[in-house]
């Protein structure tokens, strides 16, 4: 049975990926020795699912439709730039996100649902975010202006990771518009 790498993720607009790209450009960064994610791979993760036989793909996507239907399109915006674990010894660098309610909300139904399926409960709170590059070892990140970017949230996708020796390419197998009628 074929197993696929999954994740449910919030893709953003060609616009958006372009002005955090171009913004990360002028600021030098992409000399820094990070692993750089692609700009076409920009999004924000909901529930990373891992490899998953490709048998579950029917209710993935039933999930993903009648979490989809909970919602309404809504807008959110970019904020600082931060990392994981933290700032000062950062193995993540991503852009935070200014309010991270919806986000939330759209995370908690579908792990409730996942969960029936038997998809491991995250450990971790859940903290919404578009990341920017990885880090071998910790660093401690640059101080960076805000870059307040307006995002207007539609929907969300399920995304195949196909890992390449160039990089992650992220297919998207199925996109959950928000707010449709049953």
């Amino acid at each position: 049975m074929k197993r696929l790498r999954l994740f449910f993720g919030i893709p953003l607009d060609e616009e958006v990926k372009g002005k955090i790209f171009n913004f990360l450009k002028k600021q030098g960064l992409f000399k820094k020795n990070y692993k750089w994610v692609a700009r076409e791979n920009y999004h924000i993760t909901l529930k990373f699912l891992g490899e998953v036989e490709e048998k579950y793909l029917k209710e993935l996507f039933e999930i993903g439709e009648r979490v989809s239907y909970r919602f309404k399109e809504f807008t959110a915006s970019t904020g600082e730039f931060s990392g994981f674990p933290t700032k000062k010894r950062a193995r993540v660098f991503f852009l935070d996100l200014k309010d991270k309610s919806k986000f939330k909300e759209v995370f908690n139904e579908l792990e409730r649902e996942l969960v029936k399926l038997n998809f491991e409960k995250e450990s971790r709170e859940y903290h919404p975010h578009i990341t920017l590059a990885r880090i071998k070892g910790f660093e401690s990140l640059p101080d960076l202006n805000s870059l307040i970017l307006d995002l207007k949230v539609e929907g969300f996708a399920l995304y195949e990771s196909i890992l390449r020796s160039e990089g992650p390419l992220y297919k998207i197998l199925r996109f959950f518009p928000f707010g449709r009628e049953k």
